[in-house]
């Protein structure tokens, strides 16, 4: 991690360890943490309202669908 992220995760990683709990060592468990920190609510309904307004205008599906991703 870099900038504001690594920031973030060692304070995290800091409160844990005052509270005297687990350090998260498990992926899923850190991946979830910076889900709820870094994603916004809406993401997914913004991804697919964005998908949804998808023409093909002038270029190849194959360029939409790299833009897409």
């Amino acid at each position: 991690m870099k900038g504001h992220a690594k920031i973030w995760w060692q304070e995290i990683q800091l409160e844990i360890d005052r509270r005297g709990k687990e350090k998260i060592t498990r992926w899923d468990r850190m991946v979830d943490k910076l889900k709820k920190q870094f994603i916004p609510v809406d993401y997914e309904l913004d991804l697919f309202k964005k998908m949804q307004g998808l023409k093909q205008v002038g270029k190849f599906v194959q360029e939409y669908t790299e833009k897409f991703y």
